[in-house]
């Protein structure tokens, strides 16, 4: 089993990259973005 599935065995976990190395769609990668996603969420305005 550890030959067929080495990353069950390994001490680090995984990155969580996906096999294309991509971040997930949607993802935020910059923290203004991330509060802008986060505003639209909970329903404020850009000026709030």
């Amino acid at each position: 089993m550890k030959a067929a599935e080495p990353w069950i065995f390994q001490d680090a976990p995984a990155k969580r990259t996906g096999k294309t190395g991509l971040a997930n769609a949607g993802a935020v990668t910059d923290a203004g973005g991330q509060l802008k996603r986060f505003r639209e969420v909970a329903g404020l305005a850009e000026d709030e």
